[in-house]
């Protein structure tokens, strides 16, 4: 893709030059363009060298199936199929997939009626071929159709064979038939806030997404102990295809896919090793001493009765179960380490507002809010944790949990509050906590984690990464001013922002119809803005992600969040539909590999290529509801929801990138904050890369199939300057 030249044995598209090749199409630039790269003609064959210099054809270009990110050569599967002794012909092409664009289907001709049935032909790929390469269908046919001139045509061929068309309606609502299928139908309902859903609707089409199939994956593991893997739920998100699936695997019809690096408890001694992420935040922080820039807080609002000691115990229920809200951190023979203490105990304050007038309730309680994000944490001395409850009215309340971002992230802060909830139900009622015990601790996590290379599945991710980030890494830079003065890479500001309900909405119901989602609809608008402001089309940002995909994790307090790159080539000038299909497969193959710490990648980067880490991405894009935060439900008793996130914006912060785009996805539209580097950008240049960022939204939903070429942007949209 990037006009590289392969060495052999490397499979790439085969290009011509010399005295017989035309120079163009006479007549048709946009033709030419499009064929050639530079005086090099693009055959579209697939091909590659053999160490003697033979050249070996490997199919063609548009044939590839683009499964989710990964690229599959039909003829590589043909060749399998072949070799099984009840088939006598076999095609492999793309069918369209509501969720990855393209998955792979195969057609095949038996020796003999009954030589072989659909299910052994993909029993016969399983562990012969890469997983993600077998056929999800095989169908079984009498004649595979070929052109006039007798050559099979892949394109096509799924609308030919009736696999295309399952696609283009909504499926008519069928109930569940099994206690399987019940199980699940409950679960997704609930978590898609849903009366009821059928078996044959899609969960990403019913409002899911990839943070919430987290949610149900450990579901699943809770009712059957098997652990289905991201990818697998993505090729088949309806109830039917995940129970028959589940079925497969629980009967033995089926192995469980690649293997999983487990997560063991480990119980060494009360000195464990500090994740990759707590190493960074421990370097940063003992950098810059009594500075709040790494605090967290969580600003609830509760609409009910509060009862202040009940809340208090509640909490501290919570720190006796996660060791990681009693943790604090020490150097010991030059390793950062993570000490638990055995217990301790939380004071909640509490600051009774109701004597002011109502006007001043929260003009004292934003200043309240603002101390707190000032008040520095002690990360050898702790606690790391403060809990402060301020009383507006009889029925509301706001309840400030602030943390060290060495100890949490955002998904915690859900994971707290849902416990919190479920802990004042029963203490409420005298009851004990109904909450299970925690399968594993954050510091398993951390040991798991620093063990990497032990992990087979875990190291192969390594090697996706790199591929991933190859040379040539063009630098994106939005802008040629650069920091002065160290400390002004440390400074930054913020500007609020919102976009209309009414183009969250399109936004929403144009991703869907592309098999994406609304963060991915957000990422191609943001690609699309910064090609256009820098002249290049190989385009990376950056995402965090939840990281919450192994079992025992969806449940733990602690900072998992791990941040991914999100790398596309916009070359061709795309249509809006053809570069959201782009960042779909590239954002679902990211999410496949998003266990790999980026320290780890940082540093294996810096001492292989010099690569500095700030050159992997400067710009990130945050959507809180689709990447870091699970719903907050609300008790029987205690009303639990989210303040204005306004409140919560720290007064200072650092930031590795030099803007960052986070948006709250609300009932008014999408709204958040963007935090950049004032040293390079003035107020003024944020604001109009505010604005630009909403035309290309609305130009990519109320133009899908006009290229990105055609948005129209700012005047002087090739500088951005302080």
């Amino acid at each position: 893709d990037g006009g590289t030249l392969l060495t052999s044995g490397q499979t790439g598209e085969v290009v011509v030059r010399g005295a017989g090749v035309m120079p163009g199409y006479e007549g048709d630039p946009s033709a030419t363009a499009a064929a050639f790269a530079g005086d090099w003609f693009k055959t579209g064959d697939l091909g590659f060298f053999d160490d003697d210099g033979y050249l070996f054809l490997a199919g063609r270009v548009r044939e590839i199936i683009n499964r989710g990110g990964e690229k599959v050569a039909p003829q590589e599967i043909d060749e399998l199929l072949l070799k099984h002794p009840g088939v006598a012909e076999a095609v492999t092409f793309a069918v369209p997939h509501v969720t990855l664009g393209e998955d792979v289907a195969s057609a095949v001709v038996l020796r003999s009626q009954g030589a072989a049935t659909s299910k052994e032909i993909r029993q016969f790929a399983i562990g012969r071929i890469a997983e993600f390469k077998i056929p999800r269908q095989v169908l079984i046919v009498d004649k595979i159709p070929k052109s006039p001139t007798g050559k099979v045509q892949r394109i096509g061929l799924a609308a030919k064979l009736g696999l295309a068309s399952r696609l283009a309606k909504a499926p008519v609502f069928v109930p569940p038939r099994t206690q399987l299928e019940t199980l699940l139908a409950k679960h997704w309902a609930e978590i898609l806030q849903l009366e009821q859903i059928g078996i044959h609707n899609d969960f990403f089409v019913s409002g899911g997404d990839s943070l919430l199939a987290i949610h149900v994956l450990g579901h699943i593991y809770k009712v059957t102990k098997i652990q289905l893997e991201m990818l697998r739920f993505f090729e088949a998100p309806t109830i039917a295809e995940v129970a028959h699936q589940l079925e497969e695997l629980l009967a033995g019809a089926q192995p469980p896919g690649p293997p999983s690096a487990p997560m063991s408890v480990i119980r060494a001694n009360a000195a464990m090793p500090a994740s990759f992420a707590q190493e960074r935040l421990w370097t940063l922080q003992r950098a810059l001493p009594d500075v709040p820039f790494f605090n967290e807080l969580y600003v609830a609002r509760i609409r009910s009765a509060c009862d202040v000691a009940i809340l208090e115990r509640c909490i501290n229920e919570i720190v006796r179960r996660h060791e990681i809200l009693r943790t604090t951190f020490a150097v010991i023979d030059g390793q950062c380490v993570q000490i638990i203490a055995p217990e301790l105990t939380v004071t909640l304050a509490s600051d009774d507002l109701m004597g002011l007038p109502r006007a001043e309730r929260e003009i004292v309680a934003h200043g309240i809010i603002q101390e707190e994000m000032l008040h520095s944490f002690d990360l050898g001395k702790g606690p790391l944790i403060r809990a402060r409850l301020l009383r507006q009215a009889k029925r509301e309340h706001l309840l400030l949990i602030s943390m060290h971002q060495i100890i949490c992230d955002g998904w915690s802060l859900g994971v707290l509050l849902q416990e919190l909830g479920a802990l004042y139900d029963a203490f409420s009622a005298g009851a004990a906590s109904p909450l299970a015990p925690l399968p594993i601790q954050y510091a398993d996590f951390a040991h798991w984690q620093r063990h990497w290379k032990s992990h087979a599945d875990i190291a192969a991710q390594l090697a996706y990464w790199r591929e991933q980030l190859r040379d040539p890494l063009p630098a994106m830079q939005l802008t040629k001013a650069r920091p002065t003065r160290a400390v002004d890479g440390l400074r930054t500001a913020r500007q609020s922002w919102a976009l209309p309900a009414a183009l969250a909405r399109a936004a929403k119901r144009f991703a869907n119809q592309e098999g994406s989602t609304l963060f991915m609809a957000l990422v191609a608008a943001l690609k699309a803005q910064l090609c256009r402001y820098m002249d290049e089309e190989d385009i990376r940002v950056a995402t965090n992600v939840a990281n919450r995909n192994r079992v025992g994790t969806g449940g733990l307090i602690g900072p998992l969040v791990n941040t991914v790159i999100l790398r596309s080539n916009l070359a061709g000038d795309p249509t809006a539909r053809e570069l959201l299909r782009r960042v779909r497969d590239t954002a679902l193959a990211a999410f496949t590999h998003q266990d790999f710490p980026i320290e780890v990648i940082a540093q294996s980067f810096e001492a292989e290529r010099g690569l500095r880490p700030a050159a992997l991405a400067n710009t990130m894009i945050l959507l809180q509801n689709a990447a870091l935060r699970p719903t907050v439900g609300s008790g029987r008793t205690l009303a639990i929801e989210e303040a204005d996130p306004s409140m919560m914006l720290p007064l200072v912060t650092t930031a590795s990138f030099d803007v960052i785009l986070m948006l709250h996805d609300g009932p008014h539209g999408l709204r958040g904050t963007c935090v950049y580097k004032p040293h390079l950008f003035s107020a003024k240049t944020i604001d109009r890369l505010l604005r630009d960022f909403q035309q290309a939204l609305e130009s990519m939903v109320t133009q899908p199939e006009h290229p990105i070429s055609a948005i129209h942007l700012s005047r002087n949209e090739r500088a951005l300057e302080a």
